[in-house]
């Protein structure tokens, strides 16, 4: 679908913060180009601060693309808020710029999943260059899960309670509800989104955070499958930090949200819980000659084992 005109308002809104993704963000803006949509879409891109080619991508969309230009870098989840605040659509699509749709209905199987009014936030299946899943559903962080992770339950158990249990393993395969969502592509109604006061402030963790508001207002969190978009991950902060750094930032990010969501009492037990589970797929990991997700769990399970539980964004 076009951008939108001055005859008619846009009902939908899609929003995409990057810096320093020129090499990846062309075929984004092709797929938003080809949705097919029941409502105008306006097309917005907070271009935070990019030094590479960026900029001369954007000029080349003319008037199809909205663009916010920020003189130095507000982080992901800033410019996304500045994006939206922008926005004039009724429902928010979120994506990342390293995203691309895989088919032309892909965001109006989001925006109608969006009409049940019991559900308050979606995103669609994700998948990996090569066609595979990539793991999208998250578990909402509790002490028995996190327990029961550690332990390696879940590979004993059938996909449809680990389904519940651990849904990153999980086939992701029809729709349900889960507890979070990663961020790299969602939908939900601006009304929403502004109501639990957007993303938060820390790096990592916004996706989590958002979802987990978005259920406190009684909503659900939904996957919906049959919309697929390929997202190649990872495209910024490979550009700043080691994996093992980056892994380091998540895990701080995971505290923080487990401080903000969760008493201290509750929260202990999930750091130390899910802090074992780390350093032990460590040692295997490390023990099996994989060296670099070795290292990656090992530096989330030093965060975990040696953070305070009062990590804050």
């Amino acid at each position: 679908m076009e951008a939108d005109s001055a005859a008619a308002a846009p009902r939908y809104s899609a929003v995409i913060a990057t810096w320093n993704a020129g090499s990846v963000l062309g075929p984004c803006l092709d797929g938003l180009e080809t949705q097919r949509l029941d409502a105008p879409l306006e097309t917005i891109v907070v271009d935070d601060a990019s030094t590479d080619g960026t900029p001369a991508i954007l000029r080349a969309r003319g008037s199809r693309v909205r663009v916010i230009r920020n003189e130095s870098n507000a982080g992901f989840a800033a410019a996304n808020n500045q994006g939206v605040r922008a926005a004039r659509g009724e429902i928010l699509f979120l994506l990342n710029a390293d995203t691309v749709l895989l088919h032309p209905e892909a965001l109006q199987l989001l925006a109608t999943a969006l009409a049940d009014p019991r559900v308050g936030l979606v995103g669609p299946r994700l998948e990996n260059p090569d066609g595979t899943l990539q793991p999208s559903c998250v578990g909402e962080p509790t002490a028995l899960r996190s327990l029961a992770v550690a332990a390696g339950v879940h590979h004993l158990l059938p996909d449809a309670a680990v389904a519940w249990l651990h849904p990153p393993v999980w086939s992701h395969d029809h729709p349900r509800s889960t507890g979070w969502l990663t961020g790299a592509a969602l939908a939900i109604r601006t009304a929403v989104f502004n109501k639990v006061g957007g993303f938060w402030p820390l790096l990592y963790g916004e996706d989590a955070d958002l979802a987990l508001k978005v259920r406190g207002l009684g909503l659900d969190v939904r996957l919906v499958p049959a919309a697929r978009v390929l997202h190649l991950g990872g495209h910024s902060t490979a550009q700043r930090w080691s994996e093992a750094r980056r892994s380091a930032l998540v895990a701080r990010s995971e505290l923080a949200l487990l401080s903000a969501h969760r008493g201290p009492a509750r929260a202990t037990a999930i750091r130390v819980f899910t802090g074992l589970g780390y350093a032990g797929r460590a040692l295997g990991l490390r023990a099996a000659g994989h060296g670099g997700p070795a290292r990656r769990y090992a530096a989330m399970a030093r965060v975990y084992l040696g953070a305070s539980t009062t990590v804050r964004p």
